[in-house]
């Protein structure tokens, strides 16, 4: 039977015919053939699009370019790509006529339905630039480093925290001495007081646990090279950047290290009367707002809010509503990342970043710190983060993620050597934005004039509790399924 079949522009130039198709003879089982293997093809270029696919920045290779390009697996994953010009002109052969066994037709049914649900996975993989549309990671025992969380033997309960529970109470610097420490002097046979290493094993996460069985905080070794590669890519931009930033001595030398950092987002405190964009000179604003709008950057945060929704989704949900309602406050106020909910971001530009002991006592006590480590160098020699309070040592390589209440807890690192290189990229939430929002986007003095004395009662009586329903919001093994 002759027919005549019109073929949109569009969709003849890519089968490479004219816009009008002839066939003597019409087979029902050579069309079902024909539209099998072209849905193969299509998902042999969906993979091999997929598999090159890779978070580039924008301008030179990493230093190390042994590692071969892949695509980021969800949270991280790329949006899918239009088929590349080579790919065009591929096309499979029109089959000859042949008579199909039911046996094969059901196999190519199957083949075809299998197709159509690989493609629909791989459309539900795709990143959102929505914090929102991120979704948690599942079996998070099956990403343990050993049968249960790690036991600090440690409470959250006697934390120090200012008497509202917004803020840490201010660092001393008594323990870790004022300086940096090498490994050597904290782990070892003739160490005194020896602290546990913790050594790093890919594709695993190590819970922090309590004595009171909460998770507090999370060590993430990545098994994943896309990763890695992402992290390398994120190093490079900020070596690139370094050059075009102008900081000032404050920024060279402080209270955390003697490197240069830079914080942006949204902060209260430092002698802002009220939330406000973290200002900056000209060069240092726009090397930021080019840091913030990388895809390696992006992808790392969105990485660590899949982490954040699984193990701790009580405090996510604090967060998430929280900076929404800070954020619809005042229009003036630009997030940081549209895929995360915390609201600020620093980035330590190294080139040996190797933090002093210290409590970064301005961030939320009961919340988490997420801190990816970055750079090229000997991750079992040096680079480790100490947790003086946990007696802990912990193996940090690049491209691995920890996530600690930082504004209790002490941290630092461990010393590198001299000719390797070792970045940092943070995100936090100041204690001060929290307090803002409860107080009803006004400061302490208006809040207390308006209170009635029934009222101001009750906030005495609040600002106890705060510091327990703080704690409440950390996920405990029981709330996740696991077993201590």
């Amino acid at each position: 039977m002759k027919f005549k079949l019109k073929l949109s522009s569009e969709l003849a130039r890519e089968l490479g015919v004219s816009a009008f198709v002839f066939r003597q003879e019409f087979s029902f089982q050579n069309t079902l053939l024909q539209s099998v293997t072209a849905e193969g093809l299509y998902d042999h270029l969906d993979d091999h699009d997929h598999n090159t696919t890779t978070c580039a920045a924008s301008r030179s290779p990493t230093p190390s370019s042994d590692h071969e390009r892949s695509s980021l697996s969800s949270p991280l994953s790329s949006p899918p790509l239009s088929p590349s010009p080579q790919s065009q002109n591929v096309w499979p052969a029109e089959p000859t006529h042949m008579k199909l066994s039911g046996v094969k037709k059901r196999k190519l049914a199957r083949s075809k339905g299998s197709s159509k649900k690989n493609r629909k996975k791989k459309q539900v993989e795709t990143v959102s630039n929505q914090a929102s549309d991120i979704r948690s990671r599942v079996d998070p025992l099956n990403r343990f480093a050993r049968g249960s969380g790690l036991n600090t033997r440690f409470s959250m309960d006697g934390a120090p925290v200012a008497s509202t529970a917004y803020v840490g109470l201010r660092d001393e610097g008594l323990e870790g001495e004022g300086r940096t420490w090498w490994l050597r002097e904290l782990v070892g046979p003739d160490i005194n007081e020896s602290f546990q290493l913790i050594k790093a094993k890919a594709g695993t996460t190590i819970p922090l646990v309590d004595s009171d069985n909460r998770v507090y905080g999370l060590v993430v070794y990545p098994s994943d090279p896309s990763v890695k590669k992402c992290a390398e890519e994120a190093a490079v931009l900020i070596q690139q950047e370094r050059k075009n930033c102008s900081f000032s001595a404050e920024q060279r030398e402080h209270r955390r290290g003697l490197f240069p950092a830079l914080s942006t987002g949204v902060s209260h405190g430092n002698g802002r009367t009220h939330p406000q964009n973290i200002v900056h000179n000209k060069a240092n604003t726009s090397v930021l707002e080019r840091l913030t709008a990388s895809e390696p950057f992006k992808r790392l945060s969105g990485f660590a809010t899949g982490v954040f929704k699984t193990w701790a989704p009580k405090l996510y949900a604090y967060c998430e509503e929280h900076l929404n309602d800070l954020l619809s406050s005042d229009s003036s106020l630009r997030r940081v990342f549209e895929n995360s909910v915390l609201p600020a971001a620093a980035f330590n530009f190294g080139p040996r970043t190797i933090c002093l002991p210290h409590i970064d006592f301005g961030n939320l006590p009961f919340n988490l710190c997420w801190i990816w480590a970055l750079g090229w160098y000997n991750w079992r020699k040096g680079g480790h983060i100490i947790l003086w309070d946990l007696k802990l040592v912990i193996e940090f390589p690049p491209g691995s993620l920890v996530a600690i209440p930082s504004g209790v807890c002490r941290h630092s690192n461990t010393h590198i050597s001299k000719n390797e290189v070792r970045y940092s990229f943070t995100q936090y939430a100041p204690g001060g934005n929290f307090w803002w929002v409860d107080r009803g986007f006004q400061s302490e003095e208006k809040f207390h004039a308006g209170l009635t004395a029934a009222e101001a009662k009750e906030e005495k009586l609040q600002k106890k509790a705060r510091w327990r329903m703080g704690l409440e919001l950390f996920s405990t093994f029981t709330e996740l399924g696991l077993k201590g």
